[in-house]
This record gives structure tokens, C-alpha cells and sequence, in this order.
């Protein structure tokens, strides 16, 4: 795996990431200070997500012969973005009755990304043990 690999499944992450802040943009409305911690938290969750991608398809390269460098990434996106947007797209509708009452909405566009990212973390690692 070289450094293209990781920069592609950081790029999907942030795409992924973006989709997700456009689809909560009429309820956003940040101060300056909070817009920052937006900005830090976007960059996080993008990396957690980046490093699930890449463990997918370094596991998937490992396991399947596959000629083309950019095959293993391909399925493990495949696999893992629709996976990762059910669960966020679930845990949104959940916690959205509970915006401006018991949380912001900065807590909830944290609580939708990292949740899934750590279950996702934690089920491939279990996968591949």
C-alpha cells in the first residue's frame, strides 16, 4: 500500500464527510468558535473514517489477488461507504428530535461520525483476528 492509497480513502472520507454537513445545513448556524471545532471535527472524522478504508482494502489485498493497485480500495469503499452512511443517516434520525432541546448540533454531527466509525473499527478488527 503505498501513500496514494491512504490520500484516496482520506479524500472519500472528506467527500463522505462534506455530504453529511450539507445534508445538516438548515440546521447549522455556528459562531466563529464553534465553525472551528466544525472544521477540527470534519478533519477527525474523515481520518477515522480514512483508516477503516484503508485497513479494508490492505486486508483485502492481502487475502484476494487482485492485479490492479486500485481494486482493493474500490470494494472496500464499496463495501464500507453505504454501510457507514445507513448508519450515520440512523443515528441522525434518532438524535434529531433531541436538537436544540438536549443537544447542539455540532454534538450531533459528532455523536453520527464517530459512532459509526468505531463500531466499523471495531467489527473489522474482530473480521480479522
Amino acid at each position: 500500500m503505498t501513500a496514494g492509497d491512504k490520500l484516496f480513502a482520506y479524500g472519500i472520507s472528506l467527500v463522505l464527510q462534506g455530504c453529511i454537513l450539507y445534508g445538516l445545513s438548515p440546521w447549522i448556524y455556528f459562531p466563529t468558535l464553534d465553525a472551528i471545532f466544525c472544521g477540527i471535527i470534519l478533519c477527525l472524522a474523515a481520518l477515522s473514517l480514512a483508516y477503516p478504508i484503508y485497513t479494508l482494502a490492505s486486508y483485502i489485498r492481502d487475502r484476494i489477488v487482485i492485479r490492479s493497485p486500485l481494486e482493493p480500495l474500490l470494494l472496500s469503499v464499496s463495501i464500507l461507504v453505504p454501510l457507514y452512511m445507513i448508519m450515520v443517516h440512523g443515528l441522525i434520525r434518532v438524535l434529531i428530535p433531541y436538537v436544540f432541546d438536549k443537544i447542539d448540533i455540532l454534538e450531533l454531527y459528532t455523536l453520527a461520525t464517530i459512532i459509526p466509525t468505531i463500531i466499523i473499527i471495531v467489527s473489522i478488527y474482530i473480521v480479522s483476528s
